[in-house]
């Protein structure tokens, strides 16, 4: 999925609403604002 956004950041990613509502496998870079969403695994 992709979600486009003004700005980049937990604010960013938080209007997407797709990773904080996540459960499961995020496949992604290494961008350490991912880190802060536990709810899923990080690979």
């Amino acid at each position: 999925m992709q979600h486009i956004h003004q700005k980049r950041g937990k604010a960013a990613i938080d209007a997407g609403e797709i990773l904080p509502s996540f459960f499961g496998i995020a496949m992604h870079d290494g961008w350490k604002s991912y880190d802060m969403y536990t709810n899923c695994r990080h690979v």
